[in-house]
């Protein structure tokens, strides 16, 4: 029996076999005979000796990424699918994106089958597919698995055939609400992402994962084995089995056996042989330190032949959680020090081989740490396997997993889905059970898969599903999991992570608590009672390098800023390990001590220095001559179970490591494999390639070597080769056919993300400490105004703080409501941790200024992780208060954006270019599609334009302008625009029509380049890029998400007197209706009461998008504490379509708010013409008549004098342009500047012109020289250049004063005398930008200006009062959230019509007194007929500004007026003007 045995386990009978079987496998020349168990053959009546075969499964499939009809049948034509090897994944090249593709994705695989497989059974292992996988064999439907992270076996015996088959998978990753996990701080890409096995047995045969290894009695001094063996009869006919396990040393040296009865199963049974063995003497235990490792070799026997074998992994270990003592291993207390990881790599997302999550547990361990958290859901098997080797205890955890996401989510089909609840909260289908069954399952898969690992330590059910609702329903699912993973795994504890609100910590099952952030320092979770640890702590965003230092967050620390080990508590796990995806946001995902490319950051090296004493490696300054390559591997397997991590280092001479950022290229140049992107990776400074290092993962699934390049400019390359064994005569297929559409051209993108609006965070249930009052303290961030917190000691100096989890926020606004007095407060801020030394204020308050305190605070998106309000002006004997605080940012986004705008033509144009600064291409006013606009870059019909955002340019959200063509262009225009960022194609579009334009909105978020194109073959065809303009932050005021989207961009925060506020606001249509949009702009001082207000219209159909543009001139005396408020409205329900946004002048002009719309430039200079008699010129120059040109000739140098001509000219100016002539004949000229070549310029063209072909752009104002050198055939018209009246005796300051003063002045202010004013001020403008105006002349155009602005009468002041009273009323309609009930809608288009009247008539100065009555009476009447069916008013159950729920707009009460309607309507007729409306 043991000869046999031994045979069987030998490594030469193992090869014979697989030689056979895999030369069988290859032959395909079989005939076709069905494989069916069914028939009575001599390999199934009477059993011959087998050995199990595990074929890796992962070569040779084919793939598409979509869901394509009939994909299943065997016949199907694959031919243009793409070539891929498994393990592979939806989203390759994945960047850390927020976003990813969720559908379908087919995979397809040819096989054969021989005859030696005839009578056994045949099964594909999968160890993992995202998320549901349909399994079709020759055109069969096989089975469907639900569940994304756990493995699963199909039998496919009855529908292979001996010969060629075919297997064909769908896969889908579409959010289900009935699967888990529902909701994740993660992504969720989709693909067979896991290895897959062809597993070959006998009938008789142990199931998937059927054995179950047990210990029941270990000690250092002895221990025996508890084997559980479920073993399947799939035959026709009883057989008689018997089970033999052998237990082997690490040395192969068998050291027990367990040998159980032989029984009889019936055709069809599973029973599972339970047998126990001997003590053995002195067992090597397995222990962090010393992770020794048993295996167990499993034979079954039918009537004496061996017909199956199976390996089971064996450490002897006990261990013991305690409420009081802690954590203890093999009897000895151990401190649990570890981390969180998750799964995906840069690149290859969640498709990560088994040598690359084995390289990950290997950077754990050699940081010192001896625990990781698989977080949030089951990891590969290789995951447990690698932590049984090298000594990491393992906390195996189930998917169901909660975030601050709430309901049923956005549904929309697209990976945003996932920003759900983590539990259904509907159940009208049957989702609650099918969900809660789907955890069942998923549980149970996690168990069965890894229950013999020795370094899983305890068994959990989830984490964080405090957020959310239906806490009832999630607490007794969580009870359930655990009491039938304690059926499933007696042995093992069960647990349950993020325990730290909502009475979680203590349910029934479940073993073990395990507290999340501010859950290690809250009171109530101090010595709980319960075994316990910090299941996450420091949530820390960086990059590398990082700092050299730890971030224990909440983790109470000592005076020497060590954490402190409380006997009572088991360990602590950092989060996290690694750099991830995350679809909440990029910064989300950097939290990690190791990096996505797996490059460690100084925190690492911090770690590993401080638990192993290992000295940290870093980088220094030098100079960069070279780069170095190094490979994990340099030889591995093709079957998609290796790869190789290669690391690119910037060095100098002597090989130190150099801190220089700058782009490298990898490339293979020969040999097979493949990057995430293919054949080619190029590294991006600041983000792929940072701090001097750069790395990537390198597969290959065919055997060969290759040959890898690193590259950078100016530096000597290095080469390294890689060789990757197997089968040979398999050919690497062309790059193109592989992976497909879903590589990225060999660049590895810095990602452009989706720059994120700030908008309302939710910090419901975040650490938050309070100086008293701490049971109160969570009322302030309910969304309850009815709730407050009150300090519990009098007087001043009481605090709350707030940690705002999750890698810290961005702050733009917060908004604090009361209910009680409002006593003086500052608000202070620490970016990181707790310890650094000072709290620094964003805003503080006396006893006076807390009196004008703005609606809304603003911050200017200041990043922090905490924040402090602290009372400092209490009386004694009362007690602080707040109600509520609402804050408004974007998480974890330590950069932020800045707030405002800049114009790009305010950067400058680029040298060379071929464009214009805030004028058409021709130099008259930017005008497209008939509108006019003051700033913008006008182009040639072929230009590109490099703006690098750096500097005043860098932090900017988005670029939005409108394109078109220049409504001074003559001819009609077929072009194409395009947008860059770094190198990316952003945005392009084709104009065919001179009358076309449009709106361009892009996020430049991070981008560093921004490139304007044109291209197109008609020289005389102008393109305005018209208002272009870098945006800062945008606020989300979406109300209801499903029907609009709304956003919010003002140029600046707060309001400045005697400023412009300009506001933008951006509505997508979602529904299924077109909307009317109502939108109001309305300024209020500081008591309340209206100032005054402005109003646009917008109408945008389903699926639409359209921009209202509201712009508000702030009055010169605007008092501190007065403020704007916006709202819109659907014109036709009444319903508000947004939230309201506030804007409020505080104290003094804010520096971040200094940048202000452009007003009209004052000109101080003028272009000047050089012609052909004003040249320095070689000889060999003719003239050649020509009408059109500045001379009436053009001055030229043919083919045969060209050479060694030129021309020179100085001048004293800050810009100089070239005039020539461009025609089939010409060829151009270098042109050079103060001896410098600057360009050399083109001038052939296919028609005839004379036109601009050189603009310097921006000089310093000086004497330059300009020389002209012809390359050919070439004419000149002039040379212009921009000067000013420096040289000038004339003094013209006066006049420009004047000007600047009066050309703000609006003519519908005046009734008299606007007529000589405007013709004095044109005058004055005209004489300002033109030379050769005396002083006299000039001193006399300043006195006439005067004298006409000192003539202008204005209108006659008006009593407003019943006025504002009407617009105060009819805005109360507005916010009334039950209107549709209230109100006559048939009436409300009409109703809005007059608001808007009544506004028209507020601003403009001409309309008398009894215009004014009329329109306040005119909206009186339209409120009241609103109401008519409705005895009272709508009922004013809007609070007061302190509390919160009403806008200030609301506070005064309805003045009423009855006049007749009728004059009013005419009234309004008359004088209505339709401003502000949406462009």
């Amino acid at each position: 029996m043991k000869k046999l045995k031994s045979i069987f386990k030998s490594k030469l009978f193992k090869s014979v076999l697989s030689g056979v079987l895999i030369a069988s496998m290859v032959a395909g020349a079989l005939p076709a005979a069905a494989l069916s168990v069914n028939a009575q053959t001599n390999s199934e009546d009477i059993m011959e000796e087998f050995e199990r075969q595990e074929i890796i499964f992962n070569q040779d499939w084919k793939f598409i990424r979509q869901d394509v009809e009939g994909a299943q049948a065997a016949d199907f034509d694959d031919t243009y699918w793409y070539n891929v090897g498994l393990p592979h994944d939806f989203s390759i090249p994945y960047w850390q994106e927020e976003s990813h593709y969720t559908g379908y994705g087919w995979y397809r695989k040819t096989f054969t089958v021989g005859p030696e497989w005839e009578g056994k059974r045949l099964f594909l292992d999968f160890d993992g597919v995202f998320h549901t996988a349909e399994l079709y064999v020759n055109g069969e439907y096989v089975g469907t698995h639900r569940g994304g992270y756990t493995g699963f076996e199909f039998d496919i015996t009855d529908y292979v055939n001996q010969g060629e088959n075919v297997v064909a998978v769908r896969v889908n990753n579409i959010w289900d609400p009935t699967l888990a996990p529902r909701s994740g701080e993660h992504m969720f890409t989709g693909g067979i992402y896991r290895d897959v096995n062809l597993v070959v047995t006998s009938p008789v045969h142990v199931t998937w994962y059927g054995t179950f290894v047990q210990t029941p009695d270990v000690s250092a001094e002895e221990a025996n084995v508890r084997m559980q063996v479920e073993v399947q009869n799939d035959s026709s006919s009883d057989k008689n089995v018997k089970v033999i396990s052998y237990v082997y040393d690490a040395d192969d040296k068998e050291v027990l056996s367990i040998e159980s009865s032989q029984r009889t199963l019936a055709a069809g049974e599973m029973y599972n042989f339970d047998d126990t063995s001997e003590m053995l003497e002195n067992p090597h235990l397995w222990s962090v330190d010393d992770p020794y490792m048993y295996k167990v070799l499993t034979y079954v026997y039918v009537d004496g032949a061996c017909v199956d074998q199976f390996e089971s992994p064996l450490g002897f270990r006990w261990f013991e959680w305690t409420s009081d003592e802690g954590f203890f291993l093999n009897g000895e207390h151990l401190w649990i020090d570890g981390v969180n990881a998750h799964q995906d790599h840069a690149g290859w997302a969640n498709a990560v081989t088994t040598a690359a999550l084995k390289r990950d547990v290997a950077m754990i361990k050699e940081a010192g740490f001896n625990f990781i958290r698989g977080s949030h859901y089951p990891h590969s098997p290789a995951y447990a396997e690698a932590c049984d080797e090298m000594g990491i205890l393992f906390w195996s955890e189930a998917c169901f997993w909660s975030t601050s996401a709430w309901g049923e989510g956005t549904q929309n089909g697209t990976s945003d889905d996932y920003l759900a609840d983590g539990y259904p909260t509907v159940n009208s289908n049957g989702e609650q059970e099918a969900f809660e069954q789907s955890c069942m399952d998923m549980l149970y898969e996690m168990i069965r898969i890894n229950r013999n690992h020795p370094s899983i330590i305890v068994w959990s059910m989830g984490n964080e599903q405090f957020f959310g609702d239906n806490h009832d329903l999630k607490k007794a699912l969580i009870s359930k999991m655990a009491a039938y993973a304690k059926e499933l795994d007696p042995t093992r504890p069960t647990a349950m992570g993020g325990t730290q609100r909502g009475g979680y910590d203590k349910l029934e099952n479940v073993d073990i608590a395990g507290y999340n952030g501010d859950g290690a320092e809250m009171p109530e979770y101090q010595d709980p009672g319960v075994p316990n640890m910090v299941s996450e702590y420091s949530t820390h965003t960086q990059n590398r390098p990082g700092e050299f230092s730890a971030f224990w967050g909440s983790v109470m620390v000592d005076e020497n800023g060590d954490p402190i080990e409380y006997e009572w508590r088991s360990g602590q796990a950092l989060w996290c390990a690694f750099h991830h995806g995350s679809i909440l946001s990029r910064s989300y995902g950097d939290m990690g001590i190791i990096d996505y490319y797996r490059l460690p950051l100084q925190q690492w090296y911090y770690y590993r220095y401080r638990n192993t004493g290992v000295e940290p490696e870093q980088s220094s300054e030098g100079t960069a001559t070279r780069l170095s390559i190094e490979a994990s591997d340099e030889t591995i397997t093709d079957d998609g179970t290796q790869d190789t991590h290669l690391i690119v280092t910037v060095e100098d001479d002597n090989g130190t490591w150099l801190n220089d950022e700058i782009a490298v290229t990898l490339e293979a140049i020969d040999g097979p494999g493949i990057f995430p992107t293919g054949k080619t990776m190029e590294f991006v400074p600041g983000d792929s390639m940072r701090d001097g290092k750069c790395a990537i993962e390198f597969r290959s699934y065919y055997p060969g070597v290759t040959t890898i390049r690193a590259s950078a400019d100016g530096l000597e390359s290095a080469e390294i080769q890689i060789t990757t064994t197997g089968e040979e005569g398999r050919v690497e297929p062309d790059i193109s056919t592989m992976y497909g559409s879903f590589m990225s051209g060999g660049n590895v993108p810095n990602p452009i993300e989706e720059a994120e609006p700030y908008a309302y965070i939710n910090y419901y249930n975040v650490p938050m400490t309070a100086s008293s009052g701490t049971e109160s303290r969570l009322n302030i961030l309910d969304g309850d105004l009815t709730t407050e917190w009150v300090a519990d000691e009098p007087g001043s100096g009481q605090y709350l703080r707030i940690e705002l989890e999750h890698g810290g926020m961005s702050l733009y606004k917060a908004k604090l409501s009361f209910n009680g007095t409002v006593y003086p407060y500052t608000i202070s801020y620490k970016e990181l941790n707790l310890d650094e030394p000072e709290w620094k204020t964003l805003v503080s308050y006396d006893g006076e200024t807390i009196k004008t305190r703005p609606v809304e605070e603003t911050f200017y998106g200041e990043y922090m992780r905490f924040l402090r309000i602290e009372f400092t002006d209490v009386p004694e004997d009362e007690y602080a208060n707040l109600a509520e605080i609402e804050l408004y940012g974007i998480r974890s986004e330590p950069d932020g954006f800045k707030t405002g705008y800049m114009y790009l033509s305010d950067l400058g144009i680029p040298q060379d270019a071929k464009a214009q600064q805030d004028a058409a291409y021709d130099g008259d006013t930017l005008r497209v599609d008939s509108t006019t606009y003051q700033k913008g870059i006008g182009t040639a019909a072929d230009s590109d334009i490099v703006f690098d955002l750096e500097g005043d340019a860098a932090g900017y959200a988005r670029f939005r302008c409108t394109v078109g063509v220049d409504s001074g262009t003559p001819t009609e225009a077929q072009v194409t625009v395009r947008v860059y960022g770094d190198g990316q194609l952003m945005y392009e579009k084709d104009i065919d029509n001179k009358n076309e334009s449009f709106d361009i909105d892009l996020s430049i978020k991070d981008v560093k380049q921004l490139q304007l194109s044109v291209s197109g073959n008609n020289s005389n065809v102008y393109i305005d890029w018209a208002d272009a303009k870098l945006i800062g932050a945008i606020r989300d005021i979406s109300k209801d998400p499903e029907t609009i989207e709304a956003s919010y961009f003002a140029g600046t925060e707060t309001i400045v007197a005697g400023q412009t506020y300009e506001a933008e606001i951006d509505f997508n249509g979602v529904s299924t209706e077109a909307v009317n949009i109502a939108g109001m702009l309305t300024l209020y001082n500081a008591d309340g009461s209206i100032n005054t207000a402005e109003y646009g219209e917008l109408s945008i159909q389903r699926n639409g998008k359209g921009i209202m543009r509201i712009s508000m001139d702030i009055p010169f005396d605007a008092e501190v504490g007065s403020y704007t408020s916006f709202i819109a409205w659907n014109k036709d329900t009444l319903s508000t379509v947004c939230d309201e946004v506030t804007a409020s002048r505080v104290t003094g002009d804010p520096e971040k708010d200094k940048y202000q719309p452009a007003q009209v430039a004052v000109p101080t200079g003028y272009w000047a013409n050089i012609t052909g008699d004003m040249l320095t010129k070689s000889n060999g120059w003719a003239e050649w008549d020509a009408p059109q040109t500045a001379t009436g000739y053009e001055l030229y140098v043919d083919a045969g004098t060209y050479n060694g001509s030129w021309i020179e000219t100085s001048f004293t100016g800050s810009r100089v342009k070239v005039i020539a002539k461009k025609d089939g004949s010409k060829v151009g000229a270098k042109i050079y500047i103060d001896a410098e070549l600057i360009s050399e310029v083109s001038t052939y063209a296919a028609q005839d012109s004379y036109e601009e072909v050189f603009d310097s752009g921006e000089l310093e104002y000086a004497e330059h020289t300009i020389r002209i050198e012809p390359t050919g055939v070439f004419g000149i018209d002039c040379v212009q250049y921009y000067t000013d009246f420096s040289d000038s005796s004339e003094d013209r300051s006066a006049l420009v004063s004047a000007v600047e003063e009066y050309q703000t002045l609006n003519e519908d202010d005046y009734s008299g005398g606007w007529v000589r004013f405007r013709s004095a001020l044109e005058d004055a403008k005209t004489i300002i930008g033109t030379p050769g105006y005396t002083q006299d002349e000039i001193d006399a155009a300043v006195e006439e200006l005067n004298e006409a602005a000192g003539e202008l009468t204005m209108y006659a002041e008006r009593d407003l009062s019943a006025l504002k009273d009407a617009i105060v009323g009819a805005l109360e309609v507005v916010y009334d959230e039950d209107a549709s009930d209230k109100y006559d809608l048939s009436l409300s288009p009409e109703f809005t019509d007059t608001t808007f009247a009544a506004v028209d008539c507020l601003n403009t100065r001409r309309m008398q007194q009894e215009d004014v009555d009329s329109a306040a009476a005119a909206l009186n009447t339209a409120i009241e007929e609103l109401t008519s069916s409705h005895p009272s008013s709508p009922d004013d159950n809007r609070q007061s500004s302190d509390s919160g729920s009403m806008p200030v707009a609301a506070i005064i009460a309805l003045a009423a007026a009855a006049v007749v309607l009728v004059a009013a309507i005419a009234a309004y007729f008359a004088v209505k003007k339709k401003k502000n409306k949406a462009q």
